[in-house]
């Protein structure tokens, strides 16, 4: 769904999905046919931004919109660029409240803290991400969940990560990962 609301047009997501592009242009009216404000929502999205020539964030970040623009990055750029927005101001946020923030991840952040603080940190980062959030967003609060990792384990997605990783630690001649 997530990919289809970013463009994703019928011959890729029936390749997805290992079924005819018929079955994926039924799947994809349906999606517009039960979620018609979005659509028109990103419809007005195209529109201005192929009429003024740009768009442009809450706090001002911009990007061209030119004739041979993309019409899936013209109507992504307001989900892309306000999420970037939100992460940047919470990542402020948390380090004026000290917490130790070691990266972004996506739409994520790894914070480092101390197991006895660990709950604080957490409740901490979480009303940043809160607050970041109604900055960017007006009165509508994104909630986050937190996920805890401690050493040794890592930070591991199942099911992309994990293969490359234990490649990379064959390379090094190191054991390979095991989740805990």
């Amino acid at each position: 769904m997530l990919a289809v609301q970013y463009g994703m047009g019928a011959d890729s997501l029936a390749h997805q999905l290992g079924k005819p592009v018929y079955e994926a242009t039924k799947l994809l009216r349906a999606h517009k046919d039960i979620f018609p404000k979005y659509w028109e929502w990103n419809q007005r999205i195209l529109d201005t931004g192929f009429a003024e020539g740009r768009l442009e964030t809450v706090f001002g970040w911009s990007r061209a919109v030119l004739g041979d623009s993309k019409p899936a990055s013209v109507g992504n750029f307001p989900v892309q660029g306000n999420g970037a927005e939100m992460l940047r101001v919470a990542i402020g946020l948390m380090q004026n409240q000290g917490i130790k923030v070691c990266a972004p991840i996506h739409d994520a952040v790894l914070i480092e803290g101390h197991v006895n603080e660990e709950r604080e940190c957490l409740l901490i980062a979480q009303k940043c991400m809160q607050r970041a959030s109604q900055m960017v967003l007006g009165e509508m609060t994104l909630t986050a969940e937190p996920k805890v990792v401690r050493a040794p384990s890592r930070l591991m997605d199942e099911d992309r990560g994990l293969g490359f990783w234990n490649e990379v630690m064959s390379i090094l001649g190191r054991p390979p990962y095991i989740s805990y």
